[in-house]
């Protein structure tokens, strides 16, 4: 019969079944039970009832599990006794504060939350979105216009209207109806928050930031061009190969 040091647990006896213990004793989640097979004859254990282990049965009600996964692990707490005794004896460092000074922002042991819910005080409501899909920094501040519509207001000039339904593909409309088409996206990840665009009808890739848009550096011809915003992709070569203004056909 294994000997559980519960009496830093809270749980040194028969006495304290029913009373909170464990890392956080005041918050409800961990109480002292009976149990077998063990010494004192008492656990400290997360206070479902029954206290099923492993998922346990579904409630429709409430959407969550009847189970608690499982109680404390006894080799963790086993170990961090005797790393609480420098490992030559048992210590008497709760064990779950072993765990936590060594690894401040790791769980430890079931509910070992630092930072979540067990701090928050009042109303808390948390949303979760799965599936979410990071932008580059560029499109910071873009506006929704629902129907898979966004628009985009940069230092300098008015992106457009686009489309980012098949992201990382973006659908340009321009500032009406026609824009710069078909672009595929690759996040620059330097510090202006500057973007590359892959134009098929270029054939280039086509480099911007949110401080110089509408100028896009060319990368196939070594040049800057300036975009007429609104229109059907005419743009102004500086440079490069000697275009001047000319006209781009939208990417097919």
């Amino acid at each position: 019969m294994p000997t559980i040091n519960n009496a830093s647990l809270n749980c040194a006896s028969t006495a304290n079944i029913g009373n909170g213990c464990g890392g956080y004793s005041s918050s409800g989640i961990y109480t002292c039970v009976a149990a077998t097979n063990v010494n004192p004859g008492v656990a400290c254990l997360p206070a479902f009832n029954p206290a099923t282990v492993g998922l346990g049965t579904f409630n429709s009600s409430s959407s969550l599990f009847s189970g608690i996964a499982a109680p404390v692990n006894l080799e963790w707490e086993s170990t961090a006794f005797w790393a609480a005794g420098n490992g030559t004896s048992t210590g008497t460092t709760p064990f779950y504060e072993t765990f936590s000074n060594a690894c401040p922002n790791q769980y430890a042991w079931q509910y070992d939350d630092h930072a979540g819910g067990l701090s928050c005080t009042g109303n808390t409501a948390f949303t979760v979105t799965f599936g979410q899909t990071l932008y580059p920094s560029f499109f910071t501040g873009q506006k929704n216009f629902n129907n898979g519509v966004w628009g985009l207001n940069l230092q300098n000039a008015f992106f457009g209207y686009y489309s980012l339904a098949q992201y990382p593909y973006l659908y340009s409309f321009g500032t009406g109806s026609v824009g710069l088409g078909w672009e595929y996206v690759y996040n620059a990840n330097d510090a202006v928050s500057g973007v590359y665009f892959w134009d098929a009808s270029l054939n280039s890739f086509l480099y911007t930031n949110p401080a110089d848009f509408p100028y896009f550096y060319d990368f196939a011809s070594s040049s800057w061009l300036w975009y007429y915003t609104g229109t059907a992709r005419y743009f102004y070569e500086f440079g490069g190969q000697g275009r001047g203004l000319f006209f781009s056909p939208p990417p097919g």
